[in-house]
């Protein structure tokens, strides 16, 4: 089993082409081509496969069909790849780096005490899921996590299920929102036209004592992602901007008694850090809440 904790990101690439040659039925020389990989290095940015679905994403009708065609693609793995090394592998070792300081704002010996099951919605190749539950374990929480992701991702799933064998994650693949009392979403909602109402059906649906995103809105261009999004909790498809969305999403939270957290290892809203005020020892009428720095 891979060691998320421990390795750095040439490691676990290493580790993982070959598990991603198996399940697409390409060559290692393949995919280091579509993730540029030369000489060892691996770049952060600007990775053929991303390149070439964008061309393939700015040419279709960006509608349910051309998402699909995009998310099956087998180049679609390896942005599931460079989306972990590079986005989600950062967020969640800045939630370990600011629990020490959530737990002492937190209620009952702190938040993450209380919590029973994190969802990492939209999994990807679990890796996230997998370092999350990591994470937990050597924390000494008991928390489990649930990697979730749609059927229609079909070769995603059977990567995930590989990397997740012999681990505590809870493999969920359905349509459905799981149920969970607390979210990881890392760069998931910008794949959603209708974010607004995708999180009011979630907050909706049980107790979700913190939620955590990080969602990049303001790249229409990427795969998958939008130039409009609707804004409206129904069906009346009211468009707004990339730019524009991230108020509504905030909203959405503040308007069913979420505060943001604040902390500079949360940098630049990253990820986007929502608690139940209830949990908080020293509740605030304000919108955020500071985080003391140590």
């Amino acid at each position: 089993m891979l060691n998320l904790i421990k390795n750095k990101n040439r490691n676990t690439y290493a580790e993982i082409v070959p598990l991603i040659c198996s399940v697409t039925g390409e060559s290692e020389s393949w995919v280091h081509e579509q993730s540029c990989f030369v000489d060892g290095k691996l770049p952060k940015e600007n990775w053929r496969a991303t390149s070439d679905l964008r061309v393939l994403w700015m040419n279709s009708a960006k509608d349910q069909n051309a998402e699909l065609e995009i998310y099956r693609d087998d180049r679609y793995v390896l942005e599931s790849l460079v989306s972990y090394l590079f986005w989600s592998r950062d967020y969640i070792n800045r939630i370990r780096r600011v629990s020490p300081m959530l737990e002492r704002v937190t209620t009952n010996g702190g938040i993450f005490k209380q919590i029973n099951t994190v969802v990492d919605f939209g999994g990807g190749i679990g890796l996230s899921s997998l370092h999350l539950q990591q994470l937990f374990d050597s924390m000494g929480y008991d928390i489990q996590v649930v990697y979730h992701n749609v059927p229609s991702a079909v070769k995603q799933n059977e990567i995930a299920t590989e990397v997740l064998k012999n681990s505590r994650v809870k493999i969920c693949i359905q349509d459905l929102i799981p149920d969970g009392d607390c979210f990881f979403m890392s760069e998931v909602l910008e794949h959603i036209k209708a974010p607004v109402n995708f999180l009011t059906e979630l907050l909706d649906k049980g107790d979700k004592k913190l939620v955590f995103h990080a969602s990049s809105f303001t790249l229409p261009n990427q795969p998958g992602h939008f130039e409009l999004y609707d804004k409206s909790c129904d069906k009346t498809n009211d468009l707004v901007s990339g730019s524009a969305i991230t108020k509504f999403v905030n909203d959405t939270f503040f308007n069913r008694g979420y505060k943001n957290l604040k902390h500079v290892y949360f940098w630049n809203n990253r990820p986007s850090t929502f608690i139940k005020e209830e949990f908080l020892i020293n509740p605030t009428n304000k919108k955020h809440y500071k985080l003391p720095r140590y």
